[in-house]
């Protein structure tokens, strides 16, 4: 009968995959009341039928006749069965194996040396990875110790695999009792196929680059492929580090939350290295604005990280791109993270590539994270910006205090709070007089519709940059329509806040900023090449407690910030830009950025509202009635997104609106054709690509009337080797969420018996139409072709 089954649900194209007994098959029928009214009168169709042909054709062969009776009545009968709604019903019990993901680190840092091992762990090591003891050697276990410290953690790794697959080795006791699954992670998380020829087929350009590694979206991929099965349990093989995606402990929250607080599987995780950091001094991070202006001083920050070399004392040096020192830092260091703070004057205008080096100690085994460039825009535009508000909010303050520092602006600031409006710009000309303006929480009496207008209009025409900042008393409740609210990015909930057009945040739970994908590489908050790093760092500033209840961009707005609404809201915008005719708009929907100045300063701060102000604003370099072409960033890391913003004109300086827009993207893996979206005036196109792998990529547009051309520069990143030593305090964090543990490599055999392997056994069952199948309708067919047949061969058609 379980064959009968399988057969038959194979032929109805049902059930499939399915390898479970079958313990009951049986038919179904939906309208059976059609069965008990059809056959008998099939049976008098039947009749009639073969009377009727003995009538007509009383000269054809009775053969042929009684054929061509049974082969309509057979058309009948099938019609007669579709409209009875026949339908398979089967009962099968399903056994499936739970399932191991093992996830194997093969990204750069696993070519680190393994460092020194524990004497009273490495005799089981060596017996467990295979590292037979060379002839004469009988050292002991101080001897195997240096043996093993010289070997690296991906050969360690290999070794341990190659041994254990053997028979009663521990991953082959778990490919017996589990359905074993492996994955191989660095940039990108990849699922290994067991199919020796699909397991053979060549890597496409940039699917595997060892320059970061992405455990948190190894794991993610992992139990996103178990979501549909029991999963006994994740064994990760890694030094821990995870430089790239998302964090790892995020993700094991997110599974968790998934299932309703239950974990979908324990972790175990085997540290690959030394339990001791090795000796090192690394240059970790550099933090610098990517755009400043001529002759400005700005603040480099250099973050320092060391161990072994605690009381040495080095020089932290900053080079410009000849190699001579600009700067020299003394540190004293000690174990840990250090910072190095350096003032670089912008003398010359274009690109300046800087670098932070620090030299190399004699013990050090990774020998190139000494040293972290950094390429800055030194840009001779001079800003001039008209911040108005009603208040001195604290914000208002500390912008203030940078803004006047900075030598790309011309900043004028001015109160507003009796509501006066003859402090302000009436006209358009008196508007446009500034290339950026910035409104802070001010009265619509000190903006009556006159100099609303005209501000708007100098926006839209003339190009002038504008920076909304709402507060708590008029911006944006005293704004429901007008010139002025058409040129919010956003579509604001006034009804929000009792009328206020505000969000408080919940007792206890403070809003926090998430970065979105497009707006990670936005100069505002571009820390660094790689996207996901950005998102981290700003996700991870202060926490604030009222925003703007922004619900969505506007069209042709692009959503850069967002947090999480109260009660259910969704996401609420928090920072956005738009174009806004030949000008541009931003929407700052918190008014409590100057937290983020907390025990660190100005660095992030103006960073954040520095690129921002510059974005907006009016740029001779990118007038309306000429054509460009922008490539943002000029420097970025794999898998950064990239944006393309193309003005185009004709002849005649008018915007051109003919589509479709195409460019052309050369770089590493050949070349490509990008489709470029209208933006939001006429003869802005807009579009973008995403490089997977490091090289120069140049985005042309050779077409009419104009040819234009940019170019991004995209390079791996130094951060994997930044710090060498093995991450055990995230893996065994990872561990501990989990319900998993930390098994050392020594320990490996312990782990089959970790997990339960009890068969998860379900009983499924399968219902599916009959009538609907492909051999129904070859049946029809195949009767209709025999009729047809008959009929000719007879002379009757």
């Amino acid at each position: 009968m379980s064959h009968l089954a399988a057969t038959v649900m194979r032929w109805c194209g049902i059930g499939h995959g399915m390898t479970a007994a079958v313990e009951r098959l049986e038919w179904q029928w939906a309208r059976p009341q059609v069965l008990w009214v059809g056959l008998p009168a099939l049976v008098l169709a039947g009749w009639w039928i073969s009377r009727r042909h003995r009538q007509r054709f009383p000269w054809l062969p009775r053969g042929l006749r009684r054929a061509l009776d049974v082969c309509r009545t057979a058309v009948l009968a099938l019609f007669l069965l579709i409209l009875a709604g026949p339908a398979l019903r089967i009962e099968s019990r399903v056994e499936e194996k739970p399932v191991v993901a093992l996830l194997v680190d093969t990204s750069d840092s696993m070519h680190l040396p393994v460092g020194r091992l524990a004497e009273d762990s490495i005799g089981d090591l060596t017996r467990i990875a295979g590292l037979d003891r060379p002839t004469g050697d009988d050292g002991g276990p101080a001897a195997a110790v240096a043996r093993v410290a010289t070997v690296t953690r991906a050969e360690l790794v290999a070794a341990i695999e190659r041994t254990q697959e053997r028979d009663g080795g521990a991953l082959e006791e778990l490919a017996r009792r589990f359905e074993l699954r492996r994955y191989e992670f660095d940039r990108r998380p990849r699922r290994q196929a067991r199919d020796p020829d699909a397991a053979a087929r060549p890597s496409a350009a940039g699917e595997q680059s060892g320059a970061d590694t992405a455990l948190g979206a190894a794991l993610q991929l992992a139990l996103d492929d178990a979501s549909d099965r029991a999963l006994a349990g994740v064994v990760i093989v890694s030094d821990g580090r995870s430089t790239v995606g998302i964090d790892p402990l995020e993700a094991a929250r997110r599974a968790i939350d998934a299932r309703g607080g239950q974990a979908p599987g324990p972790v175990f995780a085997v540290p690959i290295g030394s339990a001791e950091p090795p000796v090192d001094l690394a240059v970790a991070d550099v933090l610098a604005p990517p755009v400043v202006a001529l002759d400005d001083v700005v603040t480099v920050v250099a973050t320092i990280e060391s161990a072994g070399l605690a009381g040495r004392k080095v020089a932290v040096e900053l080079h410009d791109g000849t190699g001579a020192v600009i700067e020299s830092f003394p540190l004293a260091l000690r174990d840990g993270r250090q910072q190095a703070v350096f003032s670089w004057h912008a003398t010359v205008a274009g690109t300046a590539r800087l670098a932070v080096a620090v030299a190399v100690e004699p013990e050090e085994i990774v020998r190139e994270n000494n040293a972290v460039g950094v390429a800055i825009e030194v840009s001779e535009r001079k800003t001039k910006v008209l911040l108005v508000d009603s208040l001195p909010r604290w914000d208002l303050r500390f912008i203030d205090h940078c803004i006047r520092r900075d030598t790309g602006f011309d900043a004028t600031v001015t109160l507003v709070a009796d509501g006066t409006a003859a402090a302000l710009p009436a006209t358009i000309d008196d508007w446009a007089a500034y290339d950026l303006v910035v409104l802070g929480d001010v009265p619509a009496a000190a903006l009556p519709g006159a100099a609303q207008t005209a501000l708007a209009e100098a926006v839209t025409r003339r190009g002038v940059g504008v920076v909304f900042q709402p507060g708590s008393a008029h911006l944006p409740r005293d704004y429901p329509d007008g010139p002025l609210a058409e040129l919010f990015p956003v579509e604001v909930d006034r009804a929000a806040g009792g009328g206020s057009g505000a969000l408080e945040a919940p007792a206890f739970k403070p809003f926090r900023m998430r970065v979105t994908a497009r707006g990670a590489m936005h100069p505002a908050f571009a820390l660094s090449g790689d996207a996901a790093r950005n998102r981290a760092a700003w996700g991870a500033m202060p926490s604030f407690f009222r925003v703007a209840a922004a619900r969505r961009p506007r069209p042709a707005a692009t959503a850069l910030a967002e947090v999480d609404g109260p009660d259910g809201r969704g996401a609420v915008v928090l920072v956005a830009e738009a174009p806004a005719g030949r000008g541009r708009a931003a929407w700052i929907g918190i008014e409590e950025t100057f937290r983020w100045r907390r025990n660190i300063g100005d660095p992030l701060f103006w960073r954040f509202w520095g690129q921002l102000l510059r974005d907006v604003a009016r740029r001779d370099d990118r007038p309306t009635d000429a054509s460009w072409l922008v490539v943002a960033p000029a420097h970025c890391e794999p898998d950064a997104p990239v944006a393309i913003e193309m003005n185009l004109v004709d002849d005649a300086k008018q915007p051109v609106t003919a589509g479709p827009r195409t460019v052309t993207v050369d770089g590493p893996g050949g070349e490509r054709t990008v489709a470029l979206q209208p933006g939001a005036r006429p003869g802005l196109w807009q579009g973008g690509f995403v490089p997977v792998a490091a090289g120069r990529y140049v985005v042309e547009h050779g077409a009419a009337p104009t040819p234009l051309a940019g170019e991004c520069i995209v390079a791996e990143p130094a951060r994997e080797r930044a710090r060498p030593d093995v991450d055990r305090d995230t893996l065994a964090a990872l561990a501990d969420l989990t319900g998993g543990a930390i098994v050392e490599p020594a320990a490996l055999a312990t782990l089959p018996g970790r997990l339960p392997d009890a068969t998860v056994a379900s009983r499924r069952v399968e219902e599916d139409d009959v009538w609907d199948t492909w051999p129904v309708l070859a049946l029809l067919v195949t009767l209709y072709c025999i009729d047809v047949g008959i009929r000719r061969l007879s002379g009757l058609s």
